[in-house]
């Protein structure tokens, strides 16, 4: 009889001697043969000789080595077993009362099947944990490194242990987990969990769909048929702290457990979890530093359950309840999406037919609870978490789940987060109220007056049936019930009408909450973040499909995401302005997609946009219309339908039919429309170029419309000259010539329209036109026959006063007004004229270099080819190098030819720059004139001033004046700084005299004034226009200014001149000890905090070669200065920098350089620090041995000149006294005495510069050379008597004057509110292109 088989806990039990029962007795050495028959054996003989001792011991010796089994072994053991097994289950399935050998053999078979995968998947190189799972038979069949197909056998394992677990009834003391056994065993039913656990240890086999559909059959019969659902629950948990691909299935089990419609799984799976505490798993987080696999199994663990078996989670969610005190925001969030999914089941099993009213109502309280508990996750610590809250709302809103109840303070949670610092949360709550609008209870349209007017009209309607109510029970108090009953309006009807002023009320504060929302997303569409602007553009997308208030300024502010580098974010904004403004064809329609609809819409809606658009709006429009016309959704009908816009209205004024004019309110608007047509016609003139060139008879119509708008005429001359009518067509043109000299020739038009539409005009004008020389002299041919007034402006000592309002009457036209348009056409049509000779010139010559360049090359092939080449072809290289030279000066000779023919004093533009500059020059009647008069006036001098160099020499010092004067407007002097960018370009030699006078305007007292100076300076510098030296220092002060735009760009400037680092020399290093000596000079230097500034100046001195370098630089500074002011700061400028070990030993090399500074205690200080610091840096003992010696040094050093200063100051305590009187003496003889002017060298300043200190001793000792003709100003408010180039200059003299007419600068001078100069007169940006590009 055979031995009765006790399952041990480990198969090395079995090799114990006193083990009971079935066990090894004699240890067999492992071979091939003893594999190979035991195979046999099996396979060809009875079943029941495995519980024979021999071949148990050769069966045991076989699975100890089973690693080193050839693949073709081990494949058959699977099969061999695998056959036994389904064989034996079958018959002891049949059998009603198995035999006892029977039940010995199958428990066998099962052990070493277990044991035989146990030990395969427990290698590290199994397949099962790598990716791609072993390579393909030419059969199909896939095998891993070792050679054997084990998905097949992994297969029909587990099937036969799920087959096994049917048969409990049979083996009832085997399976049943409660029964006592040996104390060192286990039953069958532990096998097949710890197979599925097996099955488990690797993600490749849930990959197969067959092995997977088994691994859960197994662990659901464990549970069913087994009743071990704790046991297989706990060795589930325990497989979460290694494996990351578990949860999936442990739900997959729990729904399979649980198909019978008991929920003992899912109790025992989450008794399991919640054995482990919230403390622990925030002990457990902690300890692996976010990375622990138990806590995010659980968590995943939790959302498998809430997706596969959420009623049962729902039963059992006591066991979870204690996790949302867990600090770990990924256990919250799990909660979080499980409660989500329940309340989703729940409310789809509400109503339903199995479910009666009792349970309805209990599942009722449930979801409100569950929702209460959801909405407090909005307040959740972690951003996560939050994040998470908004994704499960969004998937209750999409199920259509969500009371109505619930819907405003949703919106309110989604707007208060929209604000929310983390970019998850904000797109996550713009993710909801997009949901939120999709799929809204309400209405289709949610304008928030018309919920306002419905709402009002309804409560009204109530209050009427309420108080009829009440009137109709008092009349029926004494009769019947029934009688009551009939005369009663219809309680329903008035139930009825609460429910819905609930729900209007209810959906007027939704669209409320909605609008506020779309408000806000302006700042996340500026926001950091990609993600969440992207939502944020659907989110406006979505919002016009409900027609929500405020879509055009959300719109307006997505726009200027058009220039977005992120092409993602660029394509989501042109997606959604196609939606919102393009009107798309209906789905009948046979046109394709993007395609436009109605096109009198489409360009109705983009009409809109231009009405109130800012600067920057209008910008970003025109790059949106031209994508749009890129992509085909903008057609020729578009334009069409703009031009007929355009000319509406002409209609309006021009209205024969009408008894009345038009009122000025449809005059505005109508004006609004046709400028906004004609802007949206220039911004698709690439488009629409070959159609408008046929229609530009209806483009010259707004020409002749009276009162239209300046703006609108300001486009409409600029789309003229972008069509580029062609002079071949006679008629055609000369409309187009004649509309835009009328432009300019209109006396009646007003300031306000005429200044910008002129500018436009002689743009066009030059750019049509073949000889716009001509054209402008014809110009100003038709302002000189204006009449004899002019002439006052030659003699304007005796012309009459020109106040404010206007001066001498010229039949109609105020003289002032005429005057200030002569000045500024004058001016323009110079500036245009002159950009169109270079251009002329410049391109003649090109041609003509390259037509010559061409024929020496075909000469020279013609040489090679006849074999002629002789040593003269290498001169003749040269000689083109040399031609092209000669080119290149004989352009300039000739520019400069045409220029002083064009503007000397004969010609009318000479007439005109002598009559500016003499009005400019009398300074007492400019600044008394009125405000459009000196703006014209001045922006013509710096149009003249940036043609001739010349004339830019006699009138720069003008312009420097005006500058520190109070009384010029800011957009004057903003006005000046963008011509001296243009006078430093083309006259360096003029400009180089008045670089420390640019440099000074950083001092400027206005914020504005300053930024726009930086942003020119560092334009300049940056552009290599102008070198940047010490005085550099200036812009360093900007670093700390109080305007944080001002202070930025500081920054990226030197952030940008650190980035010009040639060969490792940085040039901040090199200029830096200039930087600090003439920063620690300036007297205002002292009263601010200059060591910020050092310290960021040295964050941008670059790497340690040039941190040497600097060192060295500094020390030999300090060898050469003798105020201690700058001792101090360069010596904080040592200890803050950052100092290798090389470096610091090079600066105490140089320690003769700096000895002498060793006396004064701030200096001592700072060098102490600086030791201390490399102290503590110091990675050598000898190294730190140096720094202490050095330290000592410097110790005696500062002790003895502290001595030496000490003594000094005792001797020369007697003579104190007689030093003190003898100063007296000298400072009584020296009141009222001296010229401030007396020594300047150089262009120096009044007013503003009183600041600054004079002349040094060693300066007036010294002067510096000063080029000749430079101007000066004088300290004292008048102008130096200095030489200049043309001293006989009569309007030059009047400065000379120090108390005159000419310096009477005090009357305030200020532009008029519309900005006609700056803005539409001037068209001068901050940042303009070169001459030669205007």
């Amino acid at each position: 009889m055979a031995l009765e088989f006790h399952i041990p806990r480990r198969p090395e039990d079995l090799l114990n001697p006193q083990r009971r029962g079935l066990h090894v007795q004699e240890q067999v050495p492992y071979d091939s043969s003893l594999a190979n028959s035991i195979v046999n054996d099996l396979r060809f003989k009875e079943a029941s000789r495995i519980v024979e001792q021999d071949f148990f011991d050769g069966l045991f010796s076989v699975f100890r080595n089973f690693e080193i089994v050839q693949p073709d072994f081990k494949s058959a053991l699977c099969d061999v077993f695998n056959e036994n097994i389904l064989i034996m289950a079958s018959e002891v399935e049949v059998e009603k009362e198995p035999q006892m050998l029977e039940r010995q053999c199958l428990k066998v078979f099962l052990f070493f099947l277990h044991w035989l995968w146990d030990v395969e998947t427990g290698k590290d190189d199994f397949s099962l944990q790598k990716k791609g799972g072993g390579r393909k038979r030419k059969g199909g069949a896939s095998e891993d490194s070792k050679g054997w197909d084990w998905r097949h056998h992994l297969h029909r394992s587990l099937q036969n242990f799920a087959g096994v677990t049917r048969i409990e009834n049979k083996l009832e003391g085997d399976f049943a987990g409660s029964r006592e056994r040996e104390s060192s065993g286990q039953s069958v039913g532990h096998l097949c969990i710890k197979m599925v656990s097996i099955a488990l240890r690797g993600e490749m086999p849930l990959k197969v769909a067959k092995i997977r559909e088994e691994i859960v059959k197994v662990g659901a019969c464990c549970v069913r048929n087994l009743q071990m659902g704790e046991s297989t629950a706990n060795e589930l948990v325990n497989l979460l702290k290694k494996f990351e691909h578990v949860p999936e299935v442990i739900g997959e089990i729990a729904a399979k457990a649980e198909s019978s419609g008991k929920d003992d799984m899912t109790r025992e799976i989450v008794k399991a979890i919640s054995a482990n505490t919230a403390d622990d798993l925030s002990v457990h987080w902690d300890i692996t530093d976010g990375k622990s696999m138990l806590v995010k199994g659980i968590a995943k663990t939790i959302d498998a359950l809430a997706n596969h078996v959420p009623v049962s989670l729902k039963n059992h969610w006591s066991f979870l309840t204690p996790y949302w005190e867990c600090s770990v925001h990924t256990i919250r969030s799990s909660l979080v999406s499980a409660l989500g999914h329940v309340v989703f089941k729940e409310s789809g099993l509400m109503g339903c037919s199995e479910k009666g009213v009792v349970d309805d109502e209990r599942s009722l309280r449930f979801q409100n609870r569950a929702l209460g508990i959801l909405m407090e996750r909005f307040l959740d610590v972690s951003p996560y978490t939050r994040a998470r809250t908004f994704g499960v709302w969004t998937m209750l809103v999409q199920s259509k789940v969500i009371p109505i109840d619930h819907y405003v303070p949703l919106a309110e949670a989604g707007y208060r987060h929209l604000s929310d610092k983390a970019a998850s949360v904000q797109k996550a709550a713009i993710t909801l109220l997009k949901a939120m609008l999709e799929y809204n209870p309400f209405s289709a349209d949610l304008r928030t007056w018309r919920f306002k007017n419905t709402l009002e009209a309804h409560r009204k309607r109530l209050a009427e049936m309420e108080s009829d109510t009440d009137r109709k029970l008092a009349l029926t108090q004494g009769q019947g019930e029934d009688e009551q009953e009939s005369q009663m309006p219809g309680a329903t009807n008035l139930e009825q009408l609460r429910v819905l002023e609930a729900s209007l009320e209810v959906g007027f504060e939704f669209s409320q909450l909605i609008e506020k929302s779309l408000a806000a997303t302006k700042q996340i569409l500026m926001g950091p973040s990609t993600l969440a602007a992207q939502e944020a553009i659907e989110l406006i997308s979505t919002c016009a499909n409900f027609e929500i208030e405020g879509l055009d300024d959300a719109v307006r502010t997505m726009l200027t995401l058009i220039f977005s580098m992120d092409k993602s974010i660029q394509s989501k904004v042109i997606d959604a302005f196609t939606d919102i403004h393009i009107d798309s064809p209906d789905e009948d329609s046979e046109n394709p997609r993007g395609s436009s609809g109605d096109p009198l819409v489409t360009a109705n809606n983009l009409i809109g946009l231009t009405v109130g658009a800012t600067v920057e709006e209008m910008v970003s429009l025109d790059e949106m219309v031209k994508h749009l016309c890129k992509r085909g959704c903008l057609p020729d009908s578009v334009a069409m339908s703009l031009i007929l816009i355009s000319n509406r209205y002409r209609e309006v004024e021009n209205d024969t039919e009408r008894n009345c004019p038009p009122s000025p309110k449809t005059r505005l608007v109508e004006s609004k429309r046709a400028r906004g047509a004609i802007q949206i016609l220039t911004m698709g003139i690439d488009q629409w170029r070959p159609m408008l060139v046929g229609h530009v008879d209806a483009i010259i119509q707004i020409f002749h419309v009276d009162d239209v708008d300046g703006v609108a005429l300001e486009y409409a001359c600029t789309l003229l000259k972008e069509i580029n009518i062609d002079s071949s067509k006679p008629s055609s043109f000369k409309s187009v010539i004649g509309a835009l000299l009328s432009v300019i020739l209109n006396d009646n038009m007003p300031d306000s329209s005429w200044y910008g539409a002129s500018t436009a005009a002689v743009d066009a004008l030059v750019t049509l036109s073949a000889r716009p020389d001509l054209l402008g002299m014809e110009i100003l041919q038709n302002f000189e026959f204006l009449g004899e007034h002019f002439q006052k402006v030659d003699s304007l000592e005796e012309g009459p006063e020109m106040g404010e309002n206007g001066g001498v009457d010229m039949d109609g036209k105020s003289f002032t007004q005429a005057l200030s348009r002569y000045f500024f056409i004058g001016g323009h049509v110079a500036l245009k004229t002159m950009v169109w000779f270079e251009r002329a010139v410049t391109e003649s010559q090109q041609k003509k270099q390259k037509s010559e360049g061409t024929a020496n090359r075909r000469r020279r092939s013609t040489a090679l080819k006849d074999g002629k080449r002789t040593a003269g072809g290498d001169r003749e290289n040269e000689d083109d190098m040399d031609g092209s030279t000669m080119a290149n000066w004989k352009t300039l000779e000739l520019l400069e030819k045409l220029k002083k023919e064009w503007t000397n004093p004969g010609s009318l533009i000479g007439n005109c720059a002598a009559r500016v500059s003499k009005f400019c020059l009398n300074l007492d009647r400019l600044l008394a004139s009125p405000p459009v008069l000196v703006g014209s006036a001045l922006m013509s001098l710096t149009k003249f001033m940036a043609i001739s160099a010349t004339y830019c020499e006699q009138h720069v010092r003008l312009i420097f004046t005006l500058f520190r004067k109070s009384e010029i407007a800011l957009s004057t002097r903003q006005n000046f700084i963008v011509s001296i960018q243009d006078f430093v370009r083309g006259f360096p030699n003029v400009m180089d005299a008045w670089m420390e006078h640019i440099y000074s305007l950083l001092d400027d007292p206005n914020p504005e004034f300053r930024q726009d100076c930086l942003q020119a300076l560092a334009h300049l510098m940056l552009s290599n226009m102008i070198k940047a030296k010490g005085a550099v220092g200036k812009v360093a002060l900007l670093l700390q200014d109080e305007n944080p735009e001002t202070a930025n760009m500081a920054k990226d400037f030197f952030a940008q001149l650190a980035k010009r680092t040639v060969r490792n020399v940085n040039p901040i290093t090199n200029l830096l000890p200039e930087i600090l000596s003439n920063l620690l000079r300036d007297n205002t230097f002292a009263a601010r905090s200059f060591q910020p500034a050092i310290r960021q100046l040295l964050q941008y001195t670059g790497s340690d070669k040039s941190s040497e370098r600097l060192i060295e630089k500094l020390c030999q500074t300090l060898k050469s200065e003798k105020d201690e002011k700058i001792w101090r700061g360069l010596m904080y400028t040592l200890r803050m920098m950052t100092m290798t070990e090389k470096g610091m030993r090079n600066f105490m090399e140089l320690r003769p350089c700096y000895a002498h500074t060793l006396g004064d205690n701030e200096v001592l200080s700072d060098l102490t620090e600086r030791i201390a610091k490399s102290k503590r840096s110091a990675k050598s003992g000898e190294f730190k041995t140096a720094l202490e010696e050095f330290e000592e040094t410097i110790k005696t050093i500062s002790g003895e000149l502290v001595a030496e200063r000490a003594a000094r100051q005792a001797e020369n305590h007697g003579m104190e006294e007689d030093e003190i009187d003898e100063n007296e003496e000298v400072s009584d003889g020296s009141e009222g005495g001296g010229d401030l002017m007396d020594g300047v060298g150089g262009p120096s300043m009044d007013g503003p510069y009183s600041g600054q200190e004079g002349p040094s001793q060693a300066d007036e000792a010294n002067p510096r050379p000063r080029p000749m003709g430079s101007p000066t100003i004088s300290l004292a408010g008048g102008i130096a008597h200095t030489p200049r180039l043309n001293t006989s200059n009569p309007a030059m003299e009047c400065l000379d004057e120090e108390e005159g007419d000419g310096m009477s600068i005090d009357s305030p001078v200020a532009l008029p509110e519309e900005g006609v100069v700056t803005e539409r007169l001037g068209r001068m940006s901050l940042t303009p292109p070169p001459l030669r590009d205007d």
